[in-house]
């Protein structure tokens, strides 16, 4: 009796528990490696062709350089107020509202030059000041600290 029960249970098996036993990942670290892969990749991807993106979109060198220390600095800075909101949501919500976040960014990114110049209240708004506002946005995953990480893993 107990072997055709241990053969339904092996018909049973997808390729996700195959892959998930191999490594022996539970769910949540599963989820969460995924997710840091996946947002990882998006953001070496993006770094090295967003100097060039800003360019192409009509700014200078030197926003070039001011979009390299805005992202240095909220690099250094999305940590402290993320870990706040981390542990007034819990760590498994903050994980879920920081990756939508950053996947909003993202898009910001994509649709930029298609929103063109826009004027408000007489400012001319160039689409290269949107490459920032998406920056705000995507670094929204880093604000996800190290110690927000092992919370979701725990």
């Amino acid at each position: 009796m107990s072997q055709e029960q241990v053969s339904v249970e092996a018909d049973e098996t997808t390729l996700l528990d195959t892959f998930r036993q191999f490594f022996a990942l539970e769910r949540d670290v599963l989820v969460l490696s995924l997710a840091m892969f996946a947002f990882s990749l998006g953001f070496q991807m993006t770094s090295r062709y967003i100097p060039e993106y800003i360019v192409a979109l009509g700014a200078s060198g030197f926003v070039v350089g001011l979009f390299g220390t805005v992202s240095n600095i909220v690099s250094a800075v999305f940590p402290y107020p993320g870990g706040a909101i981390s542990d007034r949501l819990g760590s498994r919500y903050a994980l879920t509202l920081f990756g939508l976040i950053s996947t909003l960014g993202f898009g910001v990114w994509s649709i930029a030059p298609h929103l063109g110049v826009v004027t408000v209240v007489g400012v001319e708004i160039q689409p290269w000041i949107w490459i920032f506002v998406g920056l705000l946005l995507a670094q929204g995953w880093k604000s996800f600290g190290l110690g927000a990480t092992f919370a979701v893993v725990k």
